[in-house]
């Protein structure tokens, strides 16, 4: 009995327990985050730059298996929105591994032959494929891989496509997903569908773009379509479109005109019509207003209308056809930045590939800036360009005066200005004025020297004379030698008597010599040859310069002489003189040995040289060089544009230098003949070149602003090369040197084998 009572004591107590812990139980609440857990995504991809995450119930999929078949396949097909876009993947060995996807037959991308069979079998094997559906059309990938990994019955995939639409534009498909029990829905292998069989059938896959304007061009693709364009009759809803272009896979189409938002169809040849996607017809963009009217550059100004696009990049606005920044776009407002080269006039909106709606004028308040003239110099009559800012785009609203003198606009934008130079024009600064605010250009316009009267009276005739000759002059004095190995070397004081004056030059007579260069500084002419440096401030007298007392005999060919110092180069020594070639600074320099024929801007730190040694078309013949700090250091020009110079057959005036271009004449590397000769023009330190004319040359010469080329007719700038006017030489002959001095003078020769010296005035 006791035993009893405590066995039932303890029955009680616990069975009290576990009430309470019951209650207790009932009463507790989980956390807010236990019951509220993210579910994980089964499938996540970015497609076409659009990011998609879901769980298992957006896809389903297929398993092919068939007894006794060890291959089985899988089909999974994902809905990715409320639209109908999907994404299909078709597996067809489905096992761990990867499947490489190519391109799917029966499509625009591999067509196939739908008149061969193999073996007679046409059920051969579907290949693995990635169908897209989007927006009506469809893609199929057309490289790319599907990698599966198997574990039991859980599948999971990882795909990389690429597709292509009709435009041949590509876009990509990335992710993965997971199947738990991939075997739940199981078929045989016989129910496989191959979505595009090869048939001679036409079939449209896609269409790009989807919509657009009237006289937009809309590519179809698909396959057997016919090469001829009026086999394929092509319509948007109903209205017949003409075929631009066609071939089996691809055709381009126009909007037509009356065209309306609907299907667009095919038939090809005696086929059916085939229906393709839905093409939307956009409507045309309306300007109602804008806000402010009036304003300067970078002020923000809206745009009220209709049918804008709602990107950014979709809506084209211009300020009197200049092109403004937009800011932000509704479909009925736009926002964006003056134009900062506009000019005051209409403002416009293009939406997409539609022709621009014009709105209403927008005012600039802004003072124009005048930034610079193209060129600076010029003669009457010259067409000048004047680059700035503010200007109005009608040439009538600008005034434009040189030094005072009003000049007629020829053309005008909100930046650039073209106008004729006036009658009675001098020398001074320009103006540009716009609703009565003017600016006025940081440097003066010059106004070139005409163009002399060319009168060619020969002063010295000579058979010995060589086709092509150095010359130089000094105040009246005239020096002149051949270019190639000659034994004379003439000067004239008076134009009318000359002396050979080459035995006076004070070199070691028990060597050969051989002239190089000549040149002169204003006060003294200077002889380069393989045994040293002459100089002589008269012409007869000549004194031998040693830049290199140690070698008194060594050689030079390039010399820079200017008022401000000679300098000549041997190897990577460069020997400097400031006092006309009294006393010598020999410094070392980092340069290729192979420089040389030197030149520099007068007074300026710049210098420039060819490398030698790379001058044939078997090498690299493109090698120029500039210094920038008076030729202590050099470096290769960027551009790529010169090629073969012919200094080695006695055309050594190629390469000359004004007060700011860079002339030189070469041959390109591909025709390197003398023939193909031609002139170019650096106006940016070599770095880029441009052709001065068509017009073979043999000589170029340089004085100041005066350039001076030519080979059958004497050329002549006095602005630099920026206009340049042909005279004819004396009947017959052709040039064969030029010098700029107090006269124009030119050797010339003939076929007969006479060889002349000729002077006019200027």
């Amino acid at each position: 009995m006791n035993i009893s009572l405590q066995t039932y004591f303890k029955a009680s107590c616990l069975l009290l327990l576990l009430v309470v812990l019951g209650v207790s139980c009932s009463k507790y609440k989980k956390p807010e985050d236990d019951i509220t857990t993210k579910p994980t995504a089964d499938f996540t991809a970015k497609i076409d730059d659009t990011d998609y995450a879901f769980d298992a119930t957006n896809f389903s999929s297929i398993y092919y298996n068939t007894s006794g078949d060890d291959i089985n396949a899988l089909l999974t097909t994902a809905t990715l929105n409320t639209n109908g876009s999907k994404i299909m993947f078709f597996v067809n060995d489905f096992k761990s591994g990867t499947a490489v996807i190519n391109k799917k037959t029966g499509t625009s991308s591999n067509p196939g032959n739908p008149r061969l069979k193999v073996n007679a079998v046409t059920n051969s094997v579907v290949q693995s494929y990635v169908q897209y559906i989007s927006g009506g059309n469809t893609y199929y990938a057309v490289s790319g891989s599907i990698t599966v990994s198997l574990s039991g019955n859980t599948a999971t995939i990882k795909f990389n496509v690429t597709f292509m639409d009709a435009a041949g534009k590509s876009f990509t498909a990335t992710g993965s997903y997971t199947i738990n029990d991939f075997t739940t829905n199981t078929k045989p292998k016989s129910q496989i569908t191959d979505p595009t069989p090869v048939v001679s059938k036409p079939t449209i896959e896609n269409i790009s773009p989807l919509s657009g304007y009237v006289a937009d061009t809309v590519s179809i693709t698909g396959t057997n379509y016919s090469t001829i364009l009026t086999d394929n009759v092509v319509k948007f809803n109903g209205t017949d479109a003409r075929v631009a272009s066609a071939t089996a896979t691809i055709i381009k189409v126009i909007v037509p005109t009356g065209a309306t938002t609907g299907v667009v169809t095919l038939k090809v040849k005696d086929n059916e019509v085939i229906t393709g996607p839905v093409f939307t017809i956009s409507s045309p963009a309306t300007i109602t207003s804008i806000s402010p009217t009036s304003g300067r550059a970078g002020d923000t100004v809206t745009i009220n209308g209709t049918n804008f696009n709602s990107s950014i990049d979709g809506n084209r606005v211009r300020f009197n056809n200049a092109g403004a920044v937009v800011i932000s776009a509704t479909p009925t407002k736009i926002k964006v930045k003056a134009a900062l080269d506009g000019s005051t006039g209409n403002v416009t909106v293009a939406v997409g590939s539609s022709a621009p709606v014009t709105g209403p004028v927008f005012t600039y308040l802004n003072t124009p800036q005048v930034q610079f003239l193209l060129p600076y110099q010029g003669r009457t009559g010259d067409t000048i360009i004047i680059q700035g800012y503010y200007f109005a785009g009608t040439p009538a609203a600008n005034i434009v005066r040189f030094n005072g003198i009003q000049a007629n606009v020829l053309t005008a934008t909100g930046t650039n200005l073209k106008v004729i130079v006036p009658q009675g024009v001098t020398s001074g600064r320009v103006t540009v004025t716009v609703s009565g605010k003017t600016s006025t250009d940081n440097a003066p316009f010059t106004v070139n020297e005409p163009y002399p009267n060319i009168q060619w009276q020969e002063i010295y005739s000579s058979s010995s004379l060589q086709n092509i000759n150095q010359m130089a002059s000094l105040r009246t004095g005239l020096l002149f030698t051949g270019s190639l190995n000659s034994a004379y070397l003439y000067y004239s004081s008076d134009n009318q008597t000359f002396t050979n004056v080459y035995n006076n030059l004070p070199f070691n007579k028990s060597k050969k010599l051989v002239i190089n260069l000549l040149s002169q500084d204003g006060t003294a002419f200077y002889v380069t040859s393989n045994l040293g440096v002459a100089k002589s401030t008269d012409g007869i007298n000549w004194i031998k310069l040693k830049p290199d007392k140690s070698n008194p005999d060594k050689g030079f060919t390039g010399i820079v002489s200017t008022s401000e110092r000679l300098m000549l180069v041997s190897g990577s020594t460069a020997y400097t003189s400031l006092n006309a070639g009294g006393v010598w600074t020999a410094t070392t320099n980092s340069q290729p040995t192979q420089l040389d024929y030197f030149i520099s801007f007068p007074g300026s730190k710049y210098m420039f040289a060819i490398d030698t040694a790379k001058n044939t078309a078997s090498h690299n013949a493109t090698k120029f060089y500039t210094s920038i700090d008076k030729g202590t250091s050099w470096y290769p020009s960027n551009s790529s544009f010169t090629g073969i110079y012919h200094f080695d057959e006695g055309y050594k005036d190629f390469f000359k230098i004004t007060d700011y271009s860079v002339y030189c004449a070469f041959s390109p590397v591909s025709t390197p003949g003398i023939a193909n000769q031609r002139l170019y023009r650096s106006m940016y330190q070599g770095e880029f070149w441009t052709l001065v004319s068509n017009e073979a040359c043999n000589v170029v010469k340089t004085a100041g602003l005066r350039v001076a080329y030519g080979s059958r007719t004497f050329n002549l700038s006095t602005n630099d090369g920026t206009t340049f006017k042909s005279f004819a030489l004396p009947a017959g002959y052709t040039l064969g040197g030029i010098e700029l001095g107090s006269w124009i003078y030119i050797s010339a020769y003939n076929a007969s084998g006479a060889h002349k010296i000729f002077r006019s005035s200027w």
